[in-house]
């Protein structure tokens, strides 16, 4: 097989075979690696559903959920509503703060000193 010499015929079945029996073999170990592929894609998707759980535990644990609602908005009403960008004043009120997340905005909707 690596040599430009030319088999004998006494081997030229044996390469014949080498040629027709991997064929099975081949199409055989595809079908594994599919299995597997499959595998991995499922055990993947399960890695990621878990690392998606726990940054929502993590985010329900987060300190700043136990800040009680009037305290949230004392720190909105200090929130300046103006603020300097490349030499213009740019009106800033507190409000923006809102789409922070659902609880901030619900703060912020019940405290009409903010709007």
């Amino acid at each position: 097989l690596t040599s430009n010499v030319c088999p004998l015929d006494s081997e030229i079945p044996n390469i014949e075979n080498s040629i027709a029996d991997p064929q099975p073999r081949v199409a055989a170990l595809n079908t594994q690696i599919d299995i597997l592929q499959t595998a991995l894609a499922n055990l993947v998707r399960d890695q990621d559903d878990l690392v998606a759980h726990a940054e929502q535990c993590r985010a329900v644990l987060a300190p700043i959920r136990h800040v009680p609602p009037g305290l949230v908005a004392d720190i909105m009403r200090l929130v300046p509503c103006t603020r300097k960008i490349a030499d213009k004043m740019i009106e800033q009120p507190p409000w923006i703060l809102g789409p922070i997340c659902r609880s901030w905005r619900e703060t912020l909707l019940q405290c009409p000193l903010l709007w």
